[in-house]
Order: C-alpha cells, then sequence, then structure tokens
C-alpha cells in the first residue's frame, strides 16, 4: 500500500457522513420525545379516569347504604348532584376534575328494584369532554 491510500484512510469523516450521523440522532431524540410526551399524556388520562371511577364507586356506595325511600329525594333523577362532601370526605380521593358533574339516572324511580346509573362527566386537561358510567341495582 503506498503512502498517498494511507493518509486518505486516515483523513476522518466526510461532510456527508457527518451530516447523516447527525441527521439519525435527531430523528432518534425527537421519537424519544414524542414518546414521552405519549407518556404523559396517558398518565393524566389515566389519573382522570381513576379519579372519575373514584367517584362513581362512592357515589354507588353511599346510595347503597342509605334508606331506599330517600334515594331519589337525594339523588333527583338526571340532576347534576355535589357529590364532593359524599365521596370526598373519605380522604381518599384528593383530585378534582374540571367542570365536574355526578348525576343519577333511573329506569323507573317507582321501582322495586330500583335500577340507576350513576355518571361522571368533566373536561379533561386537553380540553375533550369526557364520561364515565356505572350502573346498579338497589332493593328495598
Amino acid at each position: 500500500m503506498s503512502g498517498r491510500q494511507r493518509i486518505r484512510r486516515q483523513r476522518g469523516f466526510t461532510l456527508l457522513e457527518v451530516f447523516v450521523a447527525v441527521a439519525l440522532l435527531v430523528v432518534g431524540t425527537l421519537g424519544m420525545y414524542a414518546s414521552i410526551r405519549a407518556s404523559a399524556i396517558l398518565k393524566e388520562t389515566a389519573g382522570e379516569t381513576n379519579a372519575a371511577m373514584f367517584k362513581l364507586q362512592a357515589t354507588v356506595e353511599y346510595i347503597m347504604g342509605m334508606p331506599f325511600d330517600e334515594i331519589v329525594k337525594v339523588f333527583p333523577d338526571g340532576t347534576a348532584v355535589a357529590v364532593e362532601t359524599l365521596v370526598d370526605s373519605l380522604g381518599e380521593n384528593d383530585r378534582t376534575l374540571q367542570d365536574e358533574q355526578v348525576c343519577v339516572t333511573y329506569r323507573d324511580h317507582a321501582a322495586d328494584p330500583l335500577f340507576f346509573t350513576v355518571t361522571v362527566t368533566w373536561t379533561s386537561r386537553s380540553g375533550t369532554p369526557r364520561s364515565e358510567h356505572l350502573s346498579a341495582a338497589r332493593a328495598r
């Protein structure tokens, strides 16, 4: 091998190779950023859903424990009810949802057993309207 060929091999990277390496690094970094951001959004959504499910379960448990004849009086059909005093006093749910509303609807409010659905609606942090439902039945 001649001296000139040896010198050419030892010169380093070409400008094109450096640009390709930088482009690959940028694409990889942007991909990692996108996955971290998506993970944060999913975590927020899961937290909101968890808070809503807690309120649903706590409201159903409250209804199950109250006198049968008082249910429709305390929770009028389809009317938004403030349940914070009922369920948040437990201290287990320190998360409030934006524009949160809880309402109870009945198939037939005079029937026994009383079939009801508790619905929590709220606006997610991203501005999307969301809701969760839980149905149950209560007999005298």
